[in-house]
């Protein structure tokens, strides 16, 4: 970026422990430019996490997607001064990636490195004011309180979550939290749900994805764009496309297609 004459600093913003997590969500969401109510006219999660990536890669964060077990960590945070980087996990549900995406954005906010952890090994982890805290935001973020009072009348939690294209368990801890429902409510619904859940496993697809879409899904739109105008320019060769793209060159032309060149 650099040596294409391109701003190479991330224009993320400052946060600490002290900073009120919701307060905090709304600066920036503000920041980032997304309103909700061009977030309740997105179609689906996809186009949700598409758009949200998009507004992180657009301040030079830079947003991957690679696929390891659930059970070991659902992301991981890398800040720094140049780009940051944050991992989501691309075996997880969509809903649980978009959710990542904000709970890791927390800690770049935070300068931190993190890993976003499955809630048993959360449990047994390090800094666990941290992970709330993260938590937090990122459900504040997604689901403004203001804004789900406001779509609430007469609607359930599944309803309000394909809304706001989440999960319905972000949903209900917003509820609980904006005093929507009661405490014995939200553990009696989640209790209903882990049941549920249980008896009734998700099934998984095929999930193939075409090496191009697999290019693009994986690395962002960001990064592929550098490296593809990195070779225009010269910068780098064919054989470091290959590299850093992970992607054989027959593959190069739709890549570029993808990207709208």
């Amino acid at each position: 970026m650099r040596e294409m004459g391109i701003e190479a600093v991330a224009a993320v913003g400052n946060a600490s422990m002290s900073d009120d997590a919701e307060k905090l969500a709304v600066r920036e969401r503000d920041r980032l430019g997304i309103s909700v109510d061009v977030q309740l006219q997105w179609n689906n999660p996809n186009e949700a996490f598409r758009v949200w990536r998009s507004a992180l890669e657009n301040v030079n964060i830079l947003v991957f997607r690679m696929s390891f077990p659930v059970e070991e960590a659902r992301g991981f945070t890398l800040p720094g001064n140049w780009l940051p980087t944050i991992v989501v996990n691309g075996a997880d549900a969509i809903q649980a990636r978009i959710f990542t995406l904000l709970h890791e954005y927390c800690h770049l906010l935070l300068d931190t490195a993190g890993i976003c952890l499955p809630k048993e090994a959360a449990a047994a982890n390090g800094d666990q004011a941290q992970e709330v805290f993260c938590n937090h935001f990122a459900g504040a973020f997604l689901v403004p309180k203001d804004a789900l009072i406001r779509e609430s009348s007469g609607q359930t939690a599944e309803q309000l979550a394909s809304r706001f294209k989440v999960s319905r368990h972000v949903v209900l801890r917003r509820m609980l939290i904006s005093n929507l429902i009661s405490a014995g409510e939200y553990q009696s619904t989640v209790g209903k749900w882990a049941k549920q859940a249980k008896d009734n496993p998700p099934r998984k697809g095929a999930g193939f994805e075409l090496p191009p879409e697999k290019c693009v899904r994986e690395h962002g739109r960001r990064f592929v764009s550098l490296v593809v105008e990195a070779k225009r320019q010269k910068l780098i060769t064919y054989s470091d496309v290959s590299e850093m793209l992970g992607i054989r060159l027959k593959h190069l032309g739709k890549v570029h297609a993808l990207l709208g060149g």
